[in-house]
């Protein structure tokens, strides 16, 4: 238990521990308001001392002590009175300095008293004194016991001041009552600093009680990483602010924010560098916003802000949700920097506001939530306010989420295979692609469920299915004489590149398919290669060690250089069909185009350009340089069944 309450005096901890200026305030209050109360038996005691002095020749001599006394009484109650009036419990520490300082001056002018009220060879009335300033004593170590300081001071104020009398008598009975009245001080103050050390350590207790207390319910309300009003607590209040709004007619609105690719993040650097962004944006949220708003983080990287006496008139209140909502996106799109490093953030904003209408929290919600669905379908990085047209195409997303889940257990998911032919038109291998059968809607085009797979994870365990199923694939192929020659390249997301894992489970897929790692080409994105450069680097090289070919896939729309393509270990790069579709139109387009062929031959790296879909193109990338194709001119994705029966065929696939 000591052990226990040392540790409870002592710790410092920054969510929420007992600091000691908490202890030191409650015992300066219990102190000063018991002190007041003691004054009453103090003066009774005093006006004793002098009632029996009547008629003596130092009565004088005794009212001038009592007057000291009375004064410095006069100056510990002056002193309580302005430690309550103003307040200032902060600085409780050192008013129990002065509070120390004052029982010393009354134990010494208690003491003292025996320089008055002495009487040499009148044991009756020295016996009477020692007793009365034993009863004062006793009395006030007792009232000071919370803090040993003051016990110990009063009482060696009081002996000291009050010995030197009976020590200098020179009588053996006055130096033995002095003696026995010392003993009997000092034994009252040992006690009473054993029982104040138990009244402390209940105090101590009872406050970390409270903290507890207190802790559990800021944890009820308010998230524990950003300090924010969390779901329930932002229920509580959207739900007043509806009752308010019924009541006024007066507009309030709903903003439901949610940070852009905030789990590639959270994956690529680690839930830490997560955080950090969080505690961030919070931070710039409550900058952002009105005082009276409320700001509240509803779980992962979504946050809800609640705009509140916006006013009856639709137009100016419109107007106003703007102004603060383009202040957000401006406050979160400025660079946020983690051990020196910048990383740039944006986030999507659905707004729902409403005035007078009889709707629930979660009604709300749920519309400002579609609203902010509908930003990120149209590009992201900005905000929209509910529109109700949209609500039924916002249902039907949010079941394709739903059912995702199941689509791999229920074996709904298929790959198929788009041919890639060199530049005298032999297939060289194949792209495998992802399909959804859905049992109701049919066939999903990947445009419409990767994005879904991707926002909830899915794309994870997906992509390893596809991994595993591509190396079983190519395992034909390699047992197969007249396909051994047949690679497959192999799409990876971020999300699934930045699993600390992955290259293990390349290596898995590879052993357990028996396939030939020098003909999987896996197809990485610009835009994961351009960040943290290093640690991509060693992941590829990784790979490279195991055999497994690279490919940069949608080159040319990210921001790659020249010096950072020599870093990397690429085995191809593959030209955006956007340039190619473009390339006998578009000039800009057409030098891109040549500009990548160009580079990968510098580097002598290959280069592949997809969405090859006219004849006219196919040429035009014949006389730049590029030897290898991909493209409805070609064929179109397959079944694999229907893709080896296409190879079989002398028309292919046209």
């Amino acid at each position: 238990m000591r052990n226990l309450i040392k540790n409870v005096f002592h710790k410092r901890n920054k969510s929420g521990g007992i600091h000691q200026h908490q202890i030191n305030s409650e015992i300066a209050d219990l102190l000063i308001k018991t002190n007041l109360k003691s004054l009453a038996l103090a003066a009774l005691i005093a006006s004793l001392l002098i009632y029996l002095q009547i008629g003596s020749e130092n009565i004088s001599a005794c009212l001038s002590w009592f007057g000291i006394l009375s004064g410095a009484y006069l100056l510990h109650h002056l002193i309580s009175h302005v430690y309550f009036k103003k307040n200032i419990h902060i600085y409780s520490r050192y008013w129990l300095y002065y509070f120390r300082f004052i029982t010393t001056l009354l134990g010494v002018v208690w003491g003292a008293s025996s320089l008055f009220f002495f009487h040499l060879n009148d044991y009756l009335h020295q016996a009477f004194l020692a007793m009365s300033l034993a009863m004062i004593c006793g009395g006030a170590i007792v009232v000071y016991a919370l803090d040993r300081y003051a016990s110990i001071s009063f009482a060696c104020g009081l002996i000291s001041s009050f010995l030197p009398p009976y020590l200098n008598s020179a009588d053996m009975f006055s130096i033995a009552i002095g003696l026995m009245f010392t003993t009997f001080v000092l034994y009252m103050t040992l006690a009473v600093v054993n029982f104040g050390n138990t009244l402390r350590e209940n105090i101590a207790l009872r406050i970390q009680s409270n903290i507890h207390k207190e802790e559990i319910e800021r944890r009820a309300y308010y998230d524990a990483l950003t300090n924010m009003p969390n779901r329930r607590l932002l229920a509580d209040r959207l739900n007043h602010s509806l009752k308010l709004s019924q009541r006024s007619k007066s507009f309030i609105a709903v903003m439901f924010l949610d940070l852009d690719n905030f789990k590639t993040l959270n994956d690529s650097k680690g839930h830490a560098v997560g955080d950090l962004l969080l505690k961030q944006v919070a931070k710039r949220l409550e900058k952002s916003t009105r005082n009276h708003d409320t700001v509240a983080r509803i779980g992962g990287d979504e946050f809800v802000v609640v705009l509140e006496d916006l006013g009856t008139h639709l137009g100016a209140a419109k107007n106003a949700i703007k102004s603060i909502a383009q202040k957000v996106l401006k406050e979160i799109n400025k660079p946020f920097v983690f051990d020196h490093h910048e990383h740039i953030c944006s986030p999507s904003i659905g707004i729902y506001m409403c005035a007078g209408e009889d709707i629930t929290v979660d009604e709300v919600l749920k519309r400002a939530d579609a609203a902010m669905y509908q930003v990120k379908q149209s590009g992201r990085n900005n905000f929209a306010f509910y529109d109700i047209s949209i609500q039924p195409t916002l249902d039907l997303l949010a079941n394709l989420k739903s059912d995702l889940h199941l689509a791999l257990i229920h074996q709904q998911l298929e790959i198929y295979f788009q041919p890639q032919v060199n530049d005298k038109e032999q297939i060289i291998g194949a792209e495998a692609l992802l399909r959804w059968h859905h049992p109701e809607l049919g066939t999903i085009s990947p445009t419409k469920f990767i994005p879904l797979a991707e926002e909830t994870g899915l794309i994870i365990p997906i992509g390893i299915w596809v991994l595993q199923q591509s190396c079983i694939q190519l395992k034909k192929w390699n047992d197969q004489v007249e396909n051994i020659h047949l690679r497959i390249a192999v799409n990876v997301s971020a999300l699934q590149f930045a699993q600390n894992d992955f290259v293990s489970q390349v290596e898995t897929a590879i052993k357990q398919s028996g396939c030939n790692p020098r003909k999987l080409m896996l197809e990485l994105t610009e835009s994961l290669v351009v960040k943290n450069v290093d640690a991509v680097v060693n992941k590829m090289q990784s790979l490279k060690t195991m055999g497994v070919l690279l490919s940069l896939d949608d080159f040319g729309i990210g921001y790659s250089s020249l010096s950072l393509l020599k870093q990397l270990p690429l085995d191809e790069l593959k030209i955006d069909q956007s340039f190619v579709s473009e390339a006998l139109e578009n000039p800009n387009s057409a030098l891109i185009v040549q500009t990548i062929i160009s580079m990968g031959r510098s580097l002598g790296i290959e280069v592949i350009a997809e969405g090859v879909a006219k004849k006219g193109q196919e040429l035009f990338l014949k006389a730049a340089g590029c030897k290898t194709y991909q493209g409805y001119l070609f064929g179109k994705p397959k079944q694999i069944k229907n893709f080896e029966k296409a190879m079989l065929s002398p028309q292919r696939f046209h």
